[in-house]
Parts: C-alpha cells; sequence; structure tokens
C-alpha cells in the first residue's frame, strides 16, 4: 500500500480521536457548570418556582419563540439567497431549523455545523453553503450585540462597576462583526480579503487554495443582492431579536421576579453572545450562569433565575423534537420508498 494513503488514515483517526476528546470535554465542562448552578440554589425553592409556570404563558412562549426563532430566520435565509446560485424553498428553511434546534442541543458543535452546511449544500455549491452560514451568524451577531451595546450604554450609570467591561465586550463584538460582514456588501473590503487569499497560497496547500478562492466569489456575490432584499434582511433579524424579547418577557410574567424591558432586552443579548462562545453543549450550563449573574444584580434569587433559564431549555428542547421528529418520518418514508 502506498505511504501516503496511511498517513491521510492515520491524521483522519488522530483527528476524530481529538473531536472526541473535545466533545467529551465540553460535556465535563457543561455539567461542571450546571453542577455549580445547582448548588447555588435551594431545591425546594426551585421546585416551587419551575411548579408556578402555567400552561398559558409556556404556550404563549412556546408559539413566539417558534416564530422568532425558526420561521423569521428561516424567511432571512431566504431573502438572503443568491440567485443563480442557491435554491432552497421557505419551507425547506423552516424545517431546517426545527430539525437543528435538536442536534444544536445535543451533538458536538462542528457536528450540527456540518449538518446545516450539507442541507444547505443541497441548494447550491458548498462554497455558497458556508457563505450562507456565516452571512446568518454575522447579522445575528450584528443585531444582537448593537442592542446590547445601545441598551447597555442607556443603562450603564446604574449598573455595577463591572457593567462597563460587560458594555467594552459587547461593543468589541459588534465592531468585530461589522469587520468581517463588510465583504459581503463592499467591492472594496471583498477586494481586500481577495488580496489576502492570494496572499496565503504562499503558505497553504493549493486545495485549501481553491477552496479559499471559491468561497471569496461566494461572499463577493452577496454585493448582488437588490436593496429591497438586504433591508428584508435587517427587518427579519430585528423581527426575530424583537420577538426574542417578548417571548422572554411573556415568560417573565410565570414566574415571582419583574425586571425592566430594557433590563430583560440587553440581558438577552448578552447571553445569546456569550452562548456562542463554543466551552459547552448547546451553550447549556453558559445560558443558566449567564441568567443567574446578571438576573442577581436586579435582586432576582438564583433559584428564580435558574427556573427562568430551564423553562427556556425545555421550550428549546420541545422545537427541536418537532424537527427531529419530522426528520425521522422523511428518513423511513426514504427508506420505505427505497424498499418498494
Amino acid at each position: 500500500m502506498p505511504e501516503w494513503p496511511v498517513r491521510k488514515a492515520a491524521a483522519n483517526s488522530t483527528h476524530r480521536a481529538m473531536q472526541h476528546i473535545k466533545f467529551l470535554v465540553k460535556v465535563l465542562l457543561t455539567l461542571a457548570i450546571l453542577a455549580g448552578c445547582f448548588t447555588l440554589v435551594d431545591f425546594d425553592a426551585l421546585a416551587g418556582a419551575l411548579a408556578k409556570a402555567d400552561m398559558r404563558h409556556l404556550g404563549a412562549t412556546f408559539v413566539i419563540t417558534v416564530i422568532g426563532s425558526i420561521i423569521v430566520p428561516a424567511l432571512l435565509t431566504w431573502n438572503a439567497l443568491v440567485d443563480n446560485r442557491m435554491s432552497l424553498t421557505l419551507g425547506r428553511l423552516i424545517m431546517i431549523n426545527f430539525a437543528l434546534r435538536f442536534y444544536m442541543l445535543v451533538l458536538p458543535r462542528p457536528v450540527s455545523i456540518g449538518m446545516r452546511w450539507m442541507r444547505y449544500r443541497q441548494g447550491g455549491s458548498g462554497a455558497d453553503a458556508v457563505a450562507l452560514m456565516v452571512f446568518e451568524r454575522l447579522v445575528q451577531l450584528l443585531v444582537y450585540s448593537f442592542t446590547a451595546v445601545v441598551l447597555l450604554g442607556y443603562s450603564l450609570a446604574s449598573l455595577p462597576q463591572f457593567g462597563l467591561y460587560v458594555w467594552l465586550a459587547a461593543m468589541g463584538v459588534f465592531l468585530l462583526a461589522l469587520a468581517a460582514i463588510m465583504p459581503f456588501f463592499s467591492v472594496s473590503a471583498s477586494q481586500l480579503l481577495g488580496r489576502m487569499v492570494v496572499f496565503s497560497e504562499r503558505f497553504m496547500p493549493a486545495f485549501i487554495n481553491r477552496a479559499l478562492a471559491r468561497l471569496t466569489d461566494a461572499v463577493a456575490a452577496f454585493q448582488g443582492l437588490a436593496l429591497k432584499r438586504v433591508l428584508t434582511v435587517v427587518v427579519c433579524s430585528l423581527a426575530s431579536y424583537v420577538l426574542l424579547i417578548a417571548g422572554s418577557y411573556v415568560l417573565m410574567q410565570t414566574m415571582d421576579f419583574r425586571v425592566s424591558l430594557e433590563t430583560l432586552a440587553w440581558i438577552r443579548s448578552v447571553i445569546f453572545i456569550v452562548t456562542q462562545i463554543p466551552v459547552t453543549v448547546g451553550g447549556i450550563g453558559l445560558r443558566e450562569a449567564g441568567f443567574i449573574g446578571l438576573l442577581h444584580m436586579y435582586g432576582v434569587a438564583e433559584h428564580d433565575a435558574l427556573a427562568y433559564s430551564l423553562l427556556f431549555l425545555f421550550i428549546h428542547i420541545l422545537i427541536g423534537l418537532i424537527g427531529v421528529t419530522y426528520d425521522g418520518i422523511r428518513y423511513l418514508r426514504s427508506k420505505t420508498h427505497a424498499a418498494a
């Protein structure tokens, strides 16, 4: 057997082993953070807070969350599709969002990202799928970080001293996301990205250079989007954010605490940004610790904050189960048709 296939197989095996180790570390870190959160609360008080949740508020939050985190983002993606390069129906995008919500909670992030890429790739090339996924995430980060900067700045005087550091971190995320999204809209920024790719040819293997060139071309294609569709993308992202805050506010009505709407809005923005850090499984643990720490500044008891976060997790699990059930039905139907 030639030597290079053996080396390639060994490299793939090592890569898979490293991925498994990373996922195990994430699981352990998730459990450790959750254990730390639970040690802060009284279990009887936590059970009492969870028991107070009524079905009306949970049902309303579920519906608002489905619209805001599944349907509206699918509409955003649909409007961001570059003509003659990608073709995915709005219904297909909605079901992708449903299914991926479950996989994001239970699978390593690289795997769930890969699954979204494979489904987007069915409507275009691999480079177009990557560009679309990056564009989606950057638009989200821009909206959430911008609102966090504005709302934190508005209430900065009433925050503890570390509130300034939170504001600065949100500003840093906003500026980075703004710089990263510029090649999608600016010819000069796209040309700069292209020159960086050309410069990297000296250090990268040929197949990576070809992939980067295709990705740069896919990013530049977004500059052909009509202004109306770009504005629709922005409006959809803002609508998704507003619905997230609305769902959070509705769920708060079933709890024993009250914070102002603007406070809840910046807290949700900061927690969204924090959960993008790939150190736990599905952001679990970071979300709970974030709610406990930030709501505690406003006198909310630890057990109420943890109950609030766990109810959100429960709602997202339900949404994911809808998607994975649909996936299972499609899989069984495909097997049935193949056997027929």
